[in-house]
């Protein structure tokens, strides 16, 4: 025995839960299933023969092309980091291997070896191949149970419809609530930096309108001072007027005296009128700053009246926070169950997916299937009155050939009487003859003894 037999299971009489079909059975059946399987390729089967089979049939009931065989084997290729041509042979009967057991442990096989790929045996392939009819004929009887699952699919994608709009009502709600809360923020930021720059301005105001109402305390007491002071002037000059009117008598007598006391009177008057005019200029100055102070303090009015309509404009953005903080609540909860639906849609979709794959196959299947029934029944139509009428035909011949063969058995029964009794007569005769001999022959031994 060989090392590769010996890796075999032994092709014993299994209980499996399908019946061992014949190999002319098989044939018609995989050519129903659009499935290439000549009788000859059966009895004798070959590696690609075999490998090319068990991908069809991976296409044809688990929608699962070659194509796709290919791109598992490069994402394996991809992850193991190795180049495609050194493995890529013994990989494609690995993938193929792998995939094949799936598919027959479903199937009711659960011995599907590598080796009935590389070195195939007829009698294991005719029981899987029997397990893959079976299988086949399964999923033919029970297409139509798929009916309400068919049903329900629709039902829950026209929820999932209805879902998928209320979903994008629920997101353009939501933008629009994002939209909504960025503009808030963005009033909210710019009517708090104007509410620090006004706090600010109205400090550095408040700072200003005191340092302005200590200078006009002291310009109210420099006025009344000077005021007073000029005051005494005044009362001094007229003095010294009168005192000049006293004086213009001793004027001729000491007129220097006279002219010494005029000029330092002079000197004086220059002196207060010098000061009033400095008096007068800081009084416009005051009243321009005091006019200043009073325009201050209505902005300072305005300010605080504007304060207060921020307060008021921050309490309601307070308002507006929470119920924005409200909102995101309900957003972040509704997105979560978004989410769940999502997923539940995806899922139904995945599912509704493969259904309707599967039955577009069916469908197809079950057309050409059609096709095919039609054509064999037109064909035995066709074979059946080809056969009705040769059977007439027949019929005639066979009439013929039954008389001939009563003819000709009764004369095998009239030869056979005939060489019975011949035979009869024969034996009859030969047993006299033999008698006559053996009388002969004691007659001679009698004489030869005397």
């Amino acid at each position: 025995m060989s090392r590769s037999s010996s890796i075999r299971r032994p092709d014993v009489i299994r209980n499996d839960r399908f019946p061992l079909l014949e190999v002319s059975e098989l044939s018609v059946c995989l050519r129903s299933c659009n499935l290439t399987a000549p009788e000859e390729d059966l009895y004798r089967p070959t590696p690609i023969f075999v490998q090319n089979l068990f991908i069809q049939i991976l296409d044809t009931f688990l929608s699962l092309p070659s194509s796709v065989l290919k791109s598992r084997q490069r994402r394996l290729l991809e992850e193991e980091e190795e180049t495609p041509g050194e493995f890529e042979d013994s990989l494609d009967i690995v993938t193929l291997q792998m995939v094949l057991y799936k598919f027959f442990v479903d199937c009711g096989v659960d011995d599907f070896l590598i080796m009935d790929l590389i070195k195939p045996e007829p009698i294991r392939l005719k029981r899987l191949l029997s397990a893959v009819v079976n299988f086949a004929r399964f999923r033919e009887e029970h297409l139509y149970d798929n009916e309400q699952i068919i049903h329900d699919n629709n039902v829950k994608f026209e929820k999932h419809s209805e879902m998928s709009a209320e979903n994008t009502r629920l997101k353009e709600n939501i933008s629009r609530l994002i939209n909504d809360n960025d503009k808030i923020k963005s009033n909210l930021d710019e009517l708090n930096k104007h509410n620090e720059r006004v706090e600010s301005e109205l400090r550095s105001l408040k700072k200003i309108q005191e340092s302005l109402t200590a200078e006009h305390m002291n310009y109210k007491t420099e006025k009344s001072r000077l005021i007073q002071a000029l005051e005494d002037h005044n009362y001094l000059l007229l003095e010294s007027k009168k005192d000049l009117e006293k004086m213009k008598n001793y004027i001729i007598e000491s007129p220097e005296i006279i002219s010494k006391i005029i000029s330092d009177m002079q000197e004086s008057l220059k002196d207060d009128q010098h000061t009033l005019n400095e008096l007068e200029l800081r009084s416009r100055k005051l009243a321009i700053t005091i006019e200043s102070v009073g325009i201050i303090q209505q902005d300072l009015k305005n300010c605080v009246k504007l304060v207060d309509e921020l307060q008021v404009e921050s309490n309601k953005e307070n308002m507006n926070n929470n119920k924005l903080n409200q909102q995101k609540e309900f957003y972040e909860d509704r997105s979560l169950k978004l989410n769940e639906l999502e997923r539940k849609i995806q899922l139904l979709l995945r599912q509704i997916k493969n259904m309707e794959d599967k039955i577009e196959r069916t469908s197809e299947q079950k057309e050409a299937r059609r096709g095919e029934y039609e054509k064999k029944m037109k064909q035995l139509s066709d074979t059946y009155a080809n056969a009705l009428a040769e059977q007439a035909v027949t019929d005639k011949e066979l009439q013929k050939k039954k008389m001939y063969i009563q003819s000709v058995q009764k004369n095998m029964q009239d030869i056979e009487i005939a060489f019975k009794k011949e035979y009869d007569e024969t034996t009859l005769e030969l047993q006299r003859l033999n008698t006559h001999v053996k009388i002969y022959l004691n007659q001679l031994e009698e004489k030869l003894q005397l």
